[in-house]
């Protein structure tokens, strides 16, 4: 897929949100659709050319529903992911947040629970209560299929302890069972080949057929685990990747059992991993080892862990093998492959999600992390005097957009210059070429949602 920028446009108003439903317990899927009957069977296209607007978005549990339900509606994407959604928690108003928002967006959508947020009155204060469900969820204006999860290999944490014997001192705080999954589903716009049967809705059905499931493209909406070190993230990234070669194997062997004897050319991967993927250590991140473990934690100073995440785990060796069709036999006779793999596990990345990660099959942000803050939680700011502010950060401005319009914000109210000591970027599209972002005040949640227009090749 190739990403393009567009302009947004804006949003209403609409009805308040729903009461939260009882919610599902961890690793189960729900689905829902409020898509409008009459637009379902032939949505409006939006672009002459095949292009699926993007957009991913990190709500921080629904605290701000309404900011987030104006700002998604204002982008008018045509898919969502979404990370850190409530069902019934006390925290966030027991709204069910994903079903609320596709309520709004006239949307359907699928929502994987990884948590349930156990009420402790305790350990936890009224900002963080439970007592619902918490996960991920992707939403869509187009049909939303085959639906399901998937796991991770390695657990950092180990979230069904009971508080008094976990080891995370900060996820005694957080007491809840589950584990962490990414969700992954398929969109079939109108206009792909393969779709049949417009306005089926999102529901999974058992007799369809493999050749319709492996049409559409694929999304996923992943929340890495955020209290571990940059070389674990990576492997839970590993376990993603993974997934997509296996789909991309499956596609490549449909189209070699019939297509490529007919000389129609080989399919063009569709696949986008959007997601909050918790790249933080950096900063006085990387003073706390609930946030940096391993050897990267020193080993990377100078860098964020995006930025290691860019040239090691996102690392490509050459065109050959940037789409995703080269032979993997290939790859491991490629030295600058294997050694690029023994470099992630001298970092502390297991082998088996070493040879999961490379070569990179294609994956790519075009937000680059040196100039993209996508998380700069209020709470980790360090306030600072006028005359501070300007000598110190004046020197960020042209460092990027972000960074720009942060500055310009301050210039406006000099009461309001602050350092941002954990600012970096979390949140990924992983796809192709460029994109937008927004909610850079950071009014709406702690995250900044990403944005791409991203052109489906057939």
């Amino acid at each position: 897929m190739r990403a393009t920028a567009t302009a947004a446009a804006d949003g209403t108003d609409a009805p308040p949100p729903p009461p939260a439903p009882p919610y599902p317990p961890p690793g189960h899927i729900v689905h829902y659709d409020y898509r409008d009957p009459k637009t379902t069977s032939s949505p409006a296209p939006r672009h002459a050319r095949h292009v699926l607007r993007l957009a991913q978005f990190n709500v921080e549990r629904g605290y701000e529903l309404e900011k987030v339900a104006r700002q998604l509606a204002a982008l008018e994407a045509d898919v969502v992911a979404l990370q850190e959604v409530d069902v019934g928690c006390d925290r966030s108003g027991n709204v069910d947040v994903g079903r609320a928002l596709a309520q709004r967006l006239k949307m359907c959508g699928v929502f994987l629970c990884e948590f349930e947020e156990l009420r402790d009155e305790k350990r936890r204060d009224a900002r963080s209560q439970g007592g619902g469900a918490h996960g991920n969820a992707i939403l869509s204006r187009f049909d939303l299929r085959h639906a399901r999860r998937v796991d991770h290999s390695l657990h950092p944490v180990d979230w069904d302890l009971p508080p008094e014997r976990q080891t995370h001192r900060l996820a005694r705080k957080e007491p809840r069972r589950g584990k962490r999954a990414a969700l992954a589903a398929r969109v079939f716009p109108p206009w792909l080949q393969g779709e049949r049967e417009q306005g089926r809705g999102c529901r999974d059905t058992d007799a369809q057929e493999e050749e319709e499931e492996l049409d559409g493209v694929l999304i996923y909406s992943a929340h890495l685990e955020v209290f571990c070190g940059a070389a674990d993230r990576a492997a839970q990234y590993a376990d993603i990747v993974a997934d997509s070669r296996r789909e991309r194997g499956r596609e490549m062997a449909r189209w070699r059992a019939g297509g490529a004897a007919a000389g129609a050319p080989a399919p063009t991967p569709r696949h986008a991993v959007l997601g909050d993927l918790n790249t933080m250590a950096h900063g006085v991140a990387r003073l706390s080892p609930h946030y940096a473990q391993g050897a990267l934690r020193w080993r990377t100073l100078g860098w964020t862990e995006g930025e290691w995440w860019e040239r090691h785990v996102l690392w490509r060796p050459g065109a050959a093998t940037a789409g995703g069709d080269s032979d993997e036999e290939d790859d491991n006779d490629d030295p600058s492959v294997l050694a690029a793999r023994r470099r992630l596990e001298r970092w502390g990345v297991p082998k088996d999600a070493a040879r999961s990660l490379l070569p990179n099959p294609g994956f790519a942000c075009p937000f680059p992390a040196r100039h993209t803050v996508t998380l700069d939680n209020p709470i980790y700011r360090l306030p600072l005097p006028g005359w501070a502010g300007r000598l110190l950060l004046g020197a960020r401005r042209g460092s990027g957009e972000q960074a720009q319009q942060q500055n310009q914000n301050q210039n406006q109210d000099r009461e309001r210059w602050w350092l941002p000591l954990m600012a970096g970027k979390l949140d990924w599209v992983l796809l192709h070429e460029r994109g937008f972002s927004g909610n850079e005040d950071f009014a709406a949640s702690d995250h900044a949602w990403l944005c791409v227009d991203a052109e489906v090749i057939r």
